[in-house]
């Protein structure tokens, strides 16, 4: 079985609080909504990866712990800052000793997606696909690919495709990321911020690891301060 890991380190709030421990107008706290189109069965363990501070101001592990509805959560927290958040990931994988296959959701927004088993893939949306409005494109990932579905490239900040990532990532194998995280802290590099579609990119390209694309079924966002505010007011 895989394990889910969930990083929880973002500034996005919400009347001071961060946003994943506020609740919607429904009464369903943020972070169990993000992870509400998923098949939480699937996986033997859900890491959740959180700022200490976060524990020390809101006593956020207790909350996570009655939100997610599944018999494994480790609730990690960090007490510093990561260069990216594929090193947050990274530093999940270590500590928590975890093998085999991983998958790495954002917290800031919820989808439902057909389950890929232990695969390498990323979940995206095609704009004109889409009858919801995605604000804030510019800041978004994009995914490229073939015919066949399978990736070709993932970029960061920069529309290169009308297919939107929606921060939801499957590695076949755990130590596969880890062992691109190390190698893409080379200086060499240059990457002073390391993101996910990073390790993806290289994977495909200097190990030759192919990836699906998976689209999603459904998708809402709150990742940003005028869809989150949208969500609170139920708007």
């Amino acid at each position: 079985m895989k394990t889910l890991i969930v990083p929880c380190c973002g500034n996005l709030t919400y009347e001071g609080i961060p946003a994943y421990l506020q609740s919607s107008p429904s009464g369903e706290m943020l972070l169990a909504k993000a992870l509400g189109g998923m098949d939480l069965g699937v996986f033997r363990k859900i890491v959740v990866v959180i700022p200490a501070i976060h524990e020390e101001k809101w006593q956020a592990t207790s909350k996570i712990s009655a939100a997610i509805d599944h018999d494994n959560v480790a609730i990690m927290t960090l007490d510093h800052d990561t260069d990216g958040p594929a090193n947050t990931v990274l530093e999940a994988i270590e500590q928590q000793d975890i093998h085999g296959s991983i998958v790495i959701k954002d917290a800031d927004n919820s989808i439902k997606y057909s389950e890929c088993g232990e695969s390498n893939f990323v979940v995206g949306i095609d704009v004109y696909d889409y009858d919801g409005e995605i604000r804030n494109l510019k800041n978004k990932s994009f995914i490229v690919i073939n015919e066949q579905n399978q990736l070709l490239d993932v970029v960061e900040k920069r529309i290169c495709s009308s297919n939107v990532c929606l921060g939801a990532y499957g590695f076949a194998n755990a130590q596969d990321f880890v062992d691109a995280c190390n190698a893409l802290k080379d200086p060499i590099y240059g990457l002073k911020t390391l993101y996910v579609s990073e390790i993806i990119t290289y994977l495909m390209g200097y190990q030759s690891m192919p990836f699906d694309y998976v689209v999603a079924e459904d998708y809402c966002n709150w990742g940003n301060d005028y869809d989150l505010q949208d969500l609170m007011l139920g708007r």
